[in-house]
């Protein structure tokens, strides 16, 4: 196996040297029963810098989701939080089983959780949070994002108990090509 040259921007960190991951928290607005809530959040500014034929851009590595917490006294719960690079859906529109289906199904959409919890008369509610999603492949490459903004569309169905979701995103930068960037912007600004 060849050694990569410290200077050869083949490295996991996509030349950088970006090599300390940081964390971005996202807080959701309130969620209610049957309807969406739509924040829209700005990615880290990077601080790099452009250089000739290269374009620095946030990597994703992880994705931690705290929920809204469950009322015990509830029969049944859906909770969905999706992040994604467009808006899928307006705040207080309606949210149903079938639309959280399609917005899972949008090419835009980068990671998202569906916790759905049922209490009967022999069982018991049990909630472990967060929810962690490793969002690396096995080379340790992340999701990359070249939009100026991320979303945050939470709902929920059947929920008495009010509250918000925060998801804490570990991230870096990447250095990519121009090439790249373009392709990657002209993939996530489409609707999807």
């Amino acid at each position: 196996m060849a050694k990569r040259g410290r200077t050869s921007g083949g490295s996991v960190t996509g030349g950088t040297g970006d090599i300390k991951p940081q964390w971005m928290v996202l807080n959701s607005s309130v969620i209610t029963t049957a309807q969406y809530t739509s924040n829209k959040f700005p990615l880290p500014s990077n601080r790099f810098g452009n250089t000739k034929g290269s374009s620095v851009i946030v990597e994703i590595l992880k994705a931690q989701w705290f929920g809204q917490m469950a009322n015990l006294a509830d029969t049944a719960e859906t909770v969905v939080g999706i992040i994604s690079t467009s808006q899928l859906r307006t705040t207080t529109d309606a949210c149903t089983l079938a639309t959280i289906e399609d917005d899972f199904s949008n090419a835009n959409v980068l990671d998202g959780v569906v916790r759905n919890e049922v209490v009967t008369t022999s069982g018991q509610k049990s909630t472990v949070l967060p929810i962690v999603h490793d969002l690396t492949d096995n080379n340790g490459n992340g999701i990359l994002v070249a939009t100026d903004n991320i979303f945050l569309t939470t709902g929920g169905l059947s929920i008495a108990n009010v509250g918000v979701m925060t998801v804490r995103l570990l991230y870096r930068f990447v250095k990519v090509t121009l090439a790249e960037y373009i392709g990657i912007v002209q993939g996530q600004s489409s609707s999807g």
